[in-house]
C-alpha cells in the first residue's frame, strides 16, 4: 500500500521538473530549448493541471481513515501513470503532436474521474456504521418459532 502513497509524489516531481524546464526555456531562452510543440503544451498546460490533480488526490488519500487505496483507484492511478509516461516519451519527437492531441483530453478526464472517485470513496469510508439492531425479546422469538406455550 505504501507504493500508492509515494507514487503520486514521485510522478509529481517529474512533472514539476518538466514544467519548470518548459517555462524557463520559454520565457528565458525564447523557446529554443523546447523539443516540440507537444513538449511545450505538456509543460505549460497539461502537466501543471496534473500537478494540481495529483496533489489534491494525495491530500485526500492521506486524510482517509482507514488509510487504503481501493482496487478501482489503483487501476485508475496506474492507467494515469501509463498515459503520463507515454506523453513524456512522445514529447521529444517533433512529429508527435497527434499523440498529444489524442491523449490530452483523455488524461484530463481521467484526472477528474480519479479525483471524484477518491472523494466518493473517502466519503463512503467515513460514514459511521449502521447501529446494531436491538436484541429480540423472548416473546418475539416465541412468535418466530411458533412456540405458544
Amino acid at each position: 500500500m505504501r507504493y500508492w502513497y509515494w507514487s503520486q509524489p514521485a510522478v509529481a516531481v517529474v512533472l514539476l521538473a518538466f514544467t519548470i524546464y518548459t517555462l524557463v526555456s520559454f520565457f528565458a531562452f525564447d523557446a529554443s530549448g523546447l523539443f516540440s510543440i507537444q513538449f511545450a503544451v505538456n509543460g505549460a498546460f497539461i502537466f501543471p493541471g496534473l500537478l494540481i490533480s495529483l496533489g489534491l488526490t494525495q491530500v485526500l488519500l492521506s486524510r482517509r481513515r482507514p488509510r487504503s487505496v481501493t482496487l478501482p483507484e489503483r487501476i485508475l492511478l496506474g492507467f494515469e501513470c501509463l498515459l503520463i509516461v507515454v506523453l513524456i516519451a512522445t514529447s521529444f519527437e517533433p512529429d508527435s503532436l497527434t499523440v498529444g492531441l489524442v491523449l490530452w483530453p483523455l488524461v484530463i478526464v481521467l484526472a477528474v474521474v480519479i479525483t471524484i472517485t477518491v472523494v466518493v470513496t473517502t466519503a463512503r469510508l467515513a460514514k459511521p456504521p449502521a447501529p446494531p439492531e436491538p436484541p429480540s425479546t423472548p416473546a418475539d422469538l416465541d412468535d418466530l418459532l411458533g412456540d405458544k406455550a
